[in-house]
């Protein structure tokens, strides 16, 4: 059992206060505080306690992967597939989307090709995995993922009908041809044809409180001249309850407006952009990764399996399994063929196995190896857990 030292990404949207309120992460630079990162991936891992010193768990792990990963997981993947983060939204981060395997691996050769530097501006592609993602809202949760039903955005086009030919034609032909033709117009919109469109978005605002125009209001304020304004019309607005989640495929349009969440992924930095963002937009290369299907909420969330004093969040693919265990003085034995990282959410807990037993608090993560299994918890709180499941 490992105990984990995970590191920050201070975006710019990110909360100043909660994981310092929560975690008592210090922050004396009073930095926005977006992201903290649990695992392996290159850009900011995660290091451990090992034979008397610091290193990284990726390195650890090599030494004896399927000892520590588990059979099956070494044998799949290799390394850890996952990346554990927790989320802590201030303001909007940008409107985006994740490749799926095939265009991951041709955007990381073609930018090889091109030598963009890894940590470049212009890099969209850090590796060449996709990322299929899980949230998990801590606190209520509020973002877009997702096309609506064409049927809604032709409605909602129609206050901005008269800018442009093309709106009127998505909406006496609405498929995802024309919805491409009609994105591509909105996001390179310019000059005067963007400022008029522009204005015009923001006139509704001032006659209309219901939503999206709530919401794009409430953006605006961060992005006022930002063509991504234009996706509130096209993507579903979701509120998500305190413990609820979505999964989300690659492909799938998204940006997270405002929340505290956990997100769990498949290990990958990939994420190609379309506005509310100061970093780089790629449009054309946003347009190529997205699919342009109509959904819902019900598409998305996640209906968790009740087990005993434990939810399991399972999702379309093997790169990870999520869980949450609410425990009240209780004991819960965990027993399965892989490793587990475990971060408390809130309270205190054991976690004991024949050999070893540690004592664990709010914010504190371990990694637990596939060997150590079975394991006993016990605590009062909230633990997340995160592993791999091969039938």
């Amino acid at each position: 059992m490992l105990k984990l030292k995970n590191s920050l990404k201070n975006y710019e949207w990110g909360s100043r206060t909660f994981l310092s309120n929560a975690y008592n992460i210090h922050n004396p630079q009073n930095l926005p505080m977006a992201e903290l990162w649990i695992g392996i991936n290159l850009q900011n891992p995660s290091k451990v306690y090992y034979n008397n010193k610091i290193s990284l768990l990726s390195d650890v792990l090599k030494k004896d992967p399927y000892k520590l990963l588990g059979n099956a997981v070494a044998k799949y993947f290799g390394a850890l597939p996952f990346l554990f983060k927790i989320l802590c939204i201030e303001h909007p981060l940008s409107i985006q989307v994740h490749p799926n395997k095939i265009l991951a691996k041709k955007g990381f050769i073609r930018e090889n090709i091109k030598l963009i530097p890894l940590d470049s501006y212009k890099r969209n592609y850090k590796d060449n995995n996709y990322k299929p993602e899980l949230i998990y809202a801590m606190r209520p949760f509020h973002a877009l993922i997702g096309f609506r039903n064409f049927s809604e955005i032709t409605s909602l086009l129609n206050k901005i009908i008269n800018i442009h030919p093309c709106i009127s034609y998505f909406q006496r032909n609405p498929n995802r041809d024309n919805l491409l033709k009609l994105l591509k117009f909105l996001l390179f919109l310019k000059g005067k044809e963007k400022l008029l469109t522009l204005n015009l978005l923001k006139s509704c605002i001032k006659s209309l409180t219901i939503e999206p125009w709530k919401t794009i209001n409430d953006i605006i304020m961060y992005y006022p001249q930002d063509n991504g304004l234009f996706l509130f019309l096209f993507l579903n607005n979701f509120f998500l309850k305190t413990g609820e989640a979505v999964f989300i495929p690659p492909g799938t349009p998204h940006s997270y407006l405002k929340g505290i969440a956990v997100e769990v992924c498949a290990n990958s930095d990939n994420v190609i952009r379309a506005g509310l963002t100061s970093k780089y937009v790629d449009i054309l290369d946003f347009l190529i990764n997205i699919k342009f299907e109509e959904s819902s909420l019900e598409n998305f969330l996640i209906r968790p399996k009740k087990l005993k004093n434990e939810l399991q969040f399972t999702v379309t693919v093997n790169d990870f399994i999520f869980a949450i265990h609410n425990l009240k003085d209780e004991y819960h034995i965990i027993n399965q063929n892989s490793m587990a990282i475990l971060f408390c959410i809130e309270g205190n807990f054991s976690i004991i196995n024949n050999k070893i037993h540690i004592t664990m608090k709010s914010g504190e993560s371990y990694f637990i190896s596939a060997d150590e299994m079975p394991i006993t918890i016990k605590g009062n709180g909230c633990l997340a857990r995160v592993f791999n499941k091969f039938d």
